[in-house]
């Protein structure tokens, strides 16, 4: 289980009831990646959402690189809807602290609490 006081003051938690981030936390955990370090591949399966607590990441397919990220951000939004394959890969630039939340976990806590919806993620 993540720490709930690392994640609240992510832009997309920020306004969730203490209750509502405490489930978020549950279902989820936080990965940590040196510079360098694949996070995700291009065509591999997206079945998570990552929340960046700090860091930076590249977006990039092949040698280009499409968008540069860093805390407060989030990449793997499309999961949200099906898990697909990635469409690009993302690369820590730097050491880099993620909250990976997966596919599954989100719809079961949404269908849970359908009003946290509302007022974060989605």
């Amino acid at each position: 289980m993540a720490n709930p006081t690392l994640l609240e003051k992510h832009p997309l938690l920020v306004h969730l009831a203490a209750e509502q981030l405490q489930r978020v936390t549950r279902a989820g955990e936080i990965e940590s990646y040196n510079p360098g370090e694949p996070i995700v591949v291009d065509g591999s399966l997206g079945d998570a959402l990552f929340l960046i607590l700090s860091g930076q990441v590249a977006v990039h397919r092949g040698a280009q690189t499409f968008a540069t990220l860093g805390g407060g951000e989030f990449f793997g939004e499309m999961s949200l809807v099906e898990p697909a394959p990635r469409s690009a890969s993302v690369t820590a630039m730097s050491a880099t602290f993620l909250f990976r939340l997966p596919h599954d976990a989100l719809r079961t806590l949404l269908s849970e609490d359908p009003l946290s919806a509302s007022v974060s993620m989605v």
